[in-house]
């Protein structure tokens, strides 16, 4: 599972690295974990504890990465971080069916 977290407002997200849009919406740390351990299994939980860290670090530079790269709207469209943070931790909707995503 290639993935990273991402963090607004204490809430959490697991970005999908494949993809390139969100696999979750904005959720609390121990809702992460059980869609983690669900979707990766235990290799994935593993590397949870990095993971949040990283997320807790204000202006990642990573979360920037993945603003100025993500596929996550319609048709594969690129998401402005207003977008995105309005998606996945406000509205809290599921990424469009065009978007390459399951659930």
């Amino acid at each position: 599972m290639n993935y990273v977290i991402v963090r607004h407002e204490g809430e959490f997200a697991v970005w999908g690295n494949t993809v390139d849009a969100p696999l979750t919406f904005g959720m609390s740390e121990a809702d992460i974990e059980r869609f983690v351990r669900h979707v990766g299994g235990e290799e994935a939980v593993a590397k949870l504890p990095e993971k949040f860290e990283n997320a807790r670090v204000p202006g990642s530079a990573e979360f920037k990465t993945l603003v100025d790269s993500n596929r996550a709207g319609e048709d594969g469209r690129r998401l402005s971080k207003d977008e995105l943070v309005r998606y996945i931790f406000i509205e809290k909707i599921s990424p469009p069916p065009d978007a390459g995503i399951t659930r």
